[in-house]
């Protein structure tokens, strides 16, 4: 799977979860069984948003290692 591929998936909205200094958002593909945690936190430089990547119980942290 290519990155365009990635982007042209539709994922459905699974929750918000609350935690200390920010959020974490989930989206849902049946399809390929993928779920996207987009993580937001304040730092003290601002806002740092990171996405996290599951895929069969493994968590990626890079598109990279994900694809």
């Amino acid at each position: 799977m290519t990155i365009k591929e990635l982007e042209s998936l539709s994922f459905e909205f699974k929750g918000n979860e609350m935690i200390k200094n920010g959020c974490h958002t989930a989206y849902y593909n049946k399809q390929y069984d993928i779920m996207v945690i987009v993580e937001e936190k304040w730092i003290r430089k601002g806002l740092r948003i990171s996405r996290i990547f599951k895929y069969k119980d493994k968590q990626y942290r890079k598109v990279e290692r994900f694809l």
